[in-house]
């Protein structure tokens, strides 16, 4: 079974109440095998996704209901409300980083598939 744990969660932005940003839980990172970066953790989230970063930010806005913030910056970002559609954005990428971590400790599990489907 699958341990449930959020290394991603919203952090509200300094000043403005009611507007969050995407955070990693930095106690938890190197249990899921995040060591460091070379750029930016924002591409982490798209990753995780299996998405480029600019597919991930028309994502969070679209289906996020997410403002894009940092036009002509190093890095767009996404600020979100908290909307059942950002939350459900938010348990998506911790319910996918959870399984990437599970299969990451469980490498022989293609093999246990393949025998439970030949049974």
């Amino acid at each position: 079974m699958i341990e449930k744990k959020k290394i991603f969660y919203f952090r509200e932005r300094e000043g403005e109440p009611n507007r969050y940003t995407l955070a990693i839980d930095y106690d938890l990172a190197e249990e899921f095998y995040i060591k460091s970066t070379e750029g930016s953790f924002n591409v982490l989230f798209a990753r995780v996704l299996n998405m480029d970063y600019p597919t991930f930010l028309r994502f969070c806005r679209d289906v996020g209901g997410a403002e894009l913030i940092g036009r002509n910056t190093v890095y767009v970002y996404p600020v979100f409300k908290k909307t059942s559609e950002a939350i459900q954005i938010l348990d998506m990428l911790n319910a996918q980083m959870n399984l990437i971590k599970w299969e990451k400790d469980h490498p022989d599990w293609e093999k246990h598939q393949e025998y439970l489907e030949k049974k």
